[in-house]
């Protein structure tokens, strides 16, 4: 019989994919003041009721006490866990504002900068309002939600305007401790720490960052295109990668755009390594999997010398793709994170630097697919277009992502304030509308 630690069957333990979340929040706090928090921004054509809004948040959220949860350890074999008052949840936090039309990228980004108030707050909502027009900002915790989470959560909130009842019951608010099967997480960890050193050996280009990172935040450049543009995106992405396989395509058309400010700053060393989480949840498991994360990663290496040339760019994607779902890195990668967990977050990073098993990435990508909200509106608004505003780590310090509402692609370019001018940034946004619409 396999040796299994004592544990409990009520407590929500964090699993290997929650500790390394946790570390990469833990390290930006350190550097920028501000977590790795994320933001879901719902453009609404029109505005609810503030009132409305802010009386269904909070009745909506009595029902979620885990939202205002904090990591403990379980004294009987120091496993991390999210302690929470089942029976005590804060009133959520709502601020309504008007601003100017040309104002709200700026308001967005200060939303998704702002630190949340203490380790219990883990949700934040702003209602910004702008010539008729309305966006719902859910700022939260990645540590909590992921980005397809934040969808379902959002989803269940409308669900439940819709459909009163308790819907709630189906979301699951307890995790096995995973505090057994040791020779297997073993021999995953052996598996990733040889993939990650592998990846680690050559110095890989990277954007330097600026001075004085505490006072920066992260800026974003979000490229939205229509459903016909979208529906031709699509289409081209069937024909040139495959069926299905937008990811690698959407992932070389980042590479391409990336590259090209690589070497407008005369960056050259080295291969491009680009971490890209994938979700690893399937559509039936939500909203029960709707809290915390369920992602893996990819990691490719992609060479400078060959960044120019897209066949050749996408055809080296699908092939590392390939081998790396053949030979289970994936699940290899959360297996072995496991093991991590009895590391606490202020020796884990300094200790993955030390053994060149992180940082790893010249930047981040994601391709989240077709939004989980399913509707049409929101508080009886229209909804416009949904789209994701995530800090990535503040190593690399830069990240493309993308994301589907109603058959309309979103990309937004996140980035360390100081990391990229305005000139690159523009440019860097024109190789994406280029390459996609092409």
């Amino acid at each position: 019989m396999a040796f299994r630690l004592p544990s409990s069957k009520n407590k929500r333990y964090l699993t290997g994919a929650d500790w390394i979340i946790n570390m990469i929040d833990y390290a930006n706090k350190k550097v920028t003041g501000v977590g790795n928090q994320s933001q879901i921004v719902v453009e609404l054509a029109g505005s609810p009721s503030t009132d409305d809004l802010r009386k269904k948040l909070r009745v909506f959220l009595k029902n979620y006490p885990i939202v205002n949860g904090r990591i403990s350890r379980d004294y009987i074999n120091l496993a991390p866990y999210w302690k929470f008052d089942r029976k005590n949840s804060r009133p959520p936090k709502l601020k309504v504002y008007d601003v100017e039309a040309g104002q709200m990228p700026d308001e967005l980004e200060q939303a998704v900068n702002t630190p949340f108030d203490d380790d219990r707050e883990h949700l934040t909502f702003r209602l910004i309002t702008s010539e008729g027009k309305s966006s719902l900002i859910m700022t939260f915790d990645h540590r909590l939600l992921d980005a397809r989470g934040a969808e379902a959560f959002l989803n269940m909130f409308q669900l439940e305007q819709e459909e009163p009842g308790e819907h709630y019951k189906k979301v699951s608010i307890r995790e096995s401790a995973r505090l057994d099967r040791w020779k297997e997480q073993f021999d995953a960890g052996r598996d990733t720490a040889c993939t990650l050193s592998a990846m680690a050996k050559n110095a890989q280009p990277v954007f330097p960052l600026p001075k004085a990172q505490r006072k920066k935040g992260f800026k974003f450049k979000v490229i939205s295109f229509d459903k016909t543009q979208t529906e031709h995106i699509v289409k081209k992405a069937y024909s040139e990668a495959g069926y299905l396989l937008v990811m690698p395509y959407f992932l070389t058309v980042a590479v391409q755009a990336l590259h090209k400010a690589f070497c407008g700053k005369n960056i050259r060393s080295g291969d491009y390594i680009i971490p890209v989480s994938t979700d690893t949840r399937t559509k039936d498991q939500l909203p029960e999997k709707t809290f915390f994360n369920y992602v893996s990663f990819f990691i490719f290496r992609i060479s400078q010398e060959k960044a120019d040339d897209f066949s050749c760019v996408l055809n080296d994607i699908k092939e590392q793709m390939y081998d790396q779902v053949k030979q289970k890195k994936l699940q290899n990668f959360n297996k072995a994170s496991n093991l991590l967990r009895i590391v606490p977050l202020a020796i884990l990073g300094p200790l993955m630097k030390l053994l060149k098993q992180w940082p790893i990435g010249s930047f981040c990508s994601s391709y989240v697919g077709e939004n989980t909200y399913n509707f049409s509106k929101f508080m009886d608004k229209d909804v416009v277009n949904i789209y994701h505003m995530p800090r990535p780590p503040v190593s690399p310090g830069v990240g493309i992502y993308f994301n589907q509402f109603k058959g309309k692609l979103n990309a937004t370019l996140s980035y360390v304030d100081g990391i990229l001018n305005e000139d690159e940034v523009n440019s860097i946004a024109g190789e994406v509308k280029a390459k996609l619409n092409s």
